[in-house]
């Protein structure tokens, strides 16, 4: 039995949107991978700094360049004291006050991240396939008159898997073939 051309042609084009769609792509995030091995190391260094420490101390202790370090500003700062957009209630007494201690602290954060995402299309077209693993960590240090007074950090290990069927199934594709 033989296949006529046309046959022949939808038979290649549909291994070759197969082929197409059972492919796979993948890239890579780093932020200050060449610093640390992961998070393990990172909260290990971090677990080693005591309160009263100066940025030069701490930056020593943890074994990476001042410069390294991302200072924040007041709104990041306040965030990261007292958490998602604090509204603080002062009345005009203590307004001079809470000036005063914003203006002696500075806060100061440093990001690691090794994240690998990947996609992949399977099965003719009809799954996406999201795929992030890795690791991601903020630390952020608080100092109160040049001396350290807090150390908050946040992050762990990043799994994440998503799938669509965002692309229509083979049959739906020759239903719709069929009807132009």
């Amino acid at each position: 039995m033989s296949l006529s051309k046309a046959k022949k042609a939808g038979a290649i084009g549909l291994i070759s949107l197969s082929a197409v769609f059972m492919s796979a792509c993948s890239s890579i995030s780093q932020t200050n991978a060449d610093l640390f091995s992961g998070i393990h190391e990172i909260q290990t260094r971090v677990d080693t700094l005591q309160d009263g420490m100066s940025l030069q101390e701490v930056s020593e202790k943890l074994g990476v360049h001042p410069n390294v370090f991302y200072k924040l500003d007041r709104a990041e700062l306040l965030r990261a004291q007292y958490g998602a957009e604090p509204r603080i209630n002062v009345d005009s007494d203590r307004l001079q006050e809470i000036g005063d201690a914003l203006s002696r602290t500075e806060g100061y954060e440093i990001s690691y991240k090794e994240i690998k995402e990947s996609w992949t299309f399977s099965n003719f077209g009809t799954r996406i396939k999201n795929t992030v693993d890795g690791e991601r960590m903020k630390v952020v240090f608080i100092f109160q008159d040049g001396k350290l007074s807090e150390t908050v950090a946040s992050g762990g290990p990043v799994n994440d898997v998503d799938r669509d069927s965002i692309v229509p199934k083979p049959a739906e594709l020759v239903k719709f073939g069929r009807s132009l």
